[in-house]
């Protein structure tokens, strides 16, 4: 009996040792590690994912069109796991003045574009970039020449403007210098400026605002579509039933347009005040081109203050802006500029000030909010503003303010 209990231990002890095995080798080859392979970039670190990582992923440049800006490093980590986690340290060029990793975003309820990566670090000394990220997609490194250049070289030809720096709307020129409000999308004069300009417009000042993109790329028209669902809507919609049909392209960029200037109006913009400048009509848009456009309204409105979207914004297409105005500043090119951080990034960038409506500057802000949930498709109206972005309506109306900071800060 002895024998058999012994043996029976042997046993037990043996297979519990195959099992504990058997479920360590499988920890190990579900759990695995590897390099970012060489790439033309010198990008190393590395993918951490379930099962053979190394054949789950690869490193190439990517397809899409991007922002060229500075460096302008452009490439994609390519998987169909979108579980993988990606450790990368990405170097930039030594003369550069700092770097942002942004990557490229056109799913759920937002705008498509670039956005900044939340986790990552920049080591001057080093110069590089370290940065976590998951899921893997196009990505851009945004870096800026120590060096900035003379506001003279980019000083524009107003008597042979460029297709995108064409003539703006004439607008009746005043003994105070107008606030001009550079706009990157059809919602933002509302979501993140909209304190700025009615407090402007009651003090007297002349508002300007200028749009420089045509709005396209937002997850909006899919929604519209019928592509993909919509948690405000509350369901899939269905263009044919619904008696709108497809919207393209120039469809969806003046409709979204006409939200615009009718939330500008609202705020209580004059019509004629209300310029429509699309700098990106070819799907690029550069930091030079929008500093142009700046130098052009300064040369026109002289002294004028100039307000855009802050540098520090999580969009790149918004910070482009911000960063335009700041290097003017600088090189004394424009003296009154301000930087208005955009809702979605009000718990991250925490510099400058808030500031508050009055009852009645509030009162035109939501009424500037209504206009981006009319839904009328008779005249092509389709609330494309609450179709893209409604949380940001709703915390807006919720706690109207907006953040607002200096070009040094």
């Amino acid at each position: 009996m002895r024998k058999f209990n012994v043996a029976a231990a042997i046993l037990g002890c043996s297979l519990l040792t195959i099992t504990s095995f058997s479920i360590s080798s499988a920890n190990a080859v579900n759990k695995k590690i590897s390099s970012i392979p060489k790439n033309q970039w010198k990008i190393a670190g590395t993918v951490k994912g379930e099962g053979d990582v190394s054949k789950k992923f690869s490193i190439g440049p990517s397809n899409l069109k991007a922002l060229k800006m500075g460096e302008d490093m452009k490439f994609e980590l390519k998987s169909n796991d979108h579980n993988l986690h990606y450790s990368l340290k990405i170097p930039v060029k030594k003369d550069a003045k700092g770097g942002v990793l942004y990557q490229y975003q056109s799913s759920g309820e937002e705008e498509a574009g670039y956005f900044r990566v939340e986790k990552q670090t920049y080591d001057a000394k080093n110069d590089s970039i370290s940065a976590e990220v998951s899921g893997g997609g196009n990505f851009i490194v945004y870096t800026q020449d120590a060096t900035l250049e003379s506001p003279n070289s980019l000083a524009p030809d107003t008597t042979a403007p460029s297709s995108k720096i064409a003539s703006a709307t004439t607008s009746t020129i005043t003994t105070t210098p107008p606030a001009i409000f550079y706009i990157p999308h059809q919602d933002d004069e509302t979501l993140s400026m909209g304190v700025g300009i009615t407090q402007h417009l009651d003090a007297g000042r002349e508002v300007i605002a200028v749009l420089y993109t045509d709005g396209a790329g937002s997850v909006a028209q899919k929604i519209l579509n019928g592509e993909v669902g919509s948690s405000w809507w509350g369901g899939t919609h269905n263009p044919v039933k619904e008696g709108y049909g497809h919207i393209d392209n120039p469809k969806f960029s003046s409709s979204r347009t006409n939200e615009l200037k009718s939330a500008l109006m609202q705020l209580g913009v004059k019509p004629e005040n209300i310029h429509i400048r699309n700098l990106s009509s070819d799907g690029i848009l550069t930091l030079n081109e929008v500093k142009q456009l700046v130098l052009e309204y300064e040369s026109k409105y002289p002294k004028a203050s100039h307000k855009a979207m802050s540098q520090h914004d999580g969009s790149l297409s918004h910070a482009l802006s911000g960063q335009a105005l700041v290097d003017l500043y600088k090189q004394k090119a424009i003296s009154d500029a301000r930087l208005y951080v955009s809702r979605n990034d009000f718990t991250r960038v925490t510099v400058g000030s808030l500031v508050t409506p009055t009852t009645n500057q509030a009162f035109r802000i939501k009424k500037a909010a209504m206009v981006y949930q009319a839904w009328n498709p008779v005249v092509e109206s389709f609330a494309i503003g609450y179709h893209s972005v409604s949380t940001q309506f709703n915390s807006l109306l919720a706690k109207i303010q907006n953040r607002q900071h200096t070009p040094t800060q």
